[in-house]
């Protein structure tokens, strides 16, 4: 699966998706954005999200990216949780490591994306999405919110 990723981004510098898997794992967001926003430019087309489901198309090109971290990480999608069902959530396998919740959202033309990801991750805390992870006993949860227009991302 990680040489399947790798070629898939094969334009990309060695060793750069791994680092870029890792800082979103750090959570180092500046640079996890940078990185998200740098290959939204770089690889899907404008024609790839068009249409009525552009949330979906997000969700699944994450989903696709975020598959390489199986190792060390269930990677699970669109699953019940408090009072509702986070899009894309990664359960680290040592419950000592750091749990991620992400919440995506996209925008229509005009929309703020800033504000868009901020209710994003509101959205994970008024829900109770990490409901989960806590009685899995994982204390240490990132929660983001990603808003995407056209081949922009905005991370909270």
């Amino acid at each position: 699966m990680q040489e399947l990723l790798l070629s898939v981004l094969s334009n990309q510098k060695e060793g750069r998706f791994e680092s870029w898997m890792n800082v979103l794992l750090e959570g180092n967001i500046a640079s996890f954005s940078r990185q998200l926003n740098d290959y939204l430019l770089d690889a899907p087309s404008f024609l790839d999200k068009s249409g009525v489901y552009k949330e979906q198309f997000y969700h699944g090109l994450l989903l696709g990216l975020l598959a390489y971290l199986r190792g060390s990480y269930q990677v699970s999608s669109n699953r019940e949780s408090g009072l509702g069902r986070y899009d894309i959530a990664l359960f680290p396998r040592d419950t000592r490591k750091r749990g991620t919740i992400l919440e995506l959202k996209a925008a229509g033309e005009g929309e703020d994306l800033q504000a868009l990801a901020a209710a994003a991750k509101k959205q994970i805390s008024e829900k109770g999405y990490v409901t989960e992870m806590r009685s899995r006993g994982i204390t240490d949860i990132l929660t983001l919110g990603i808003s995407f227009h056209s081949k922009t991302a905005v991370v909270v």
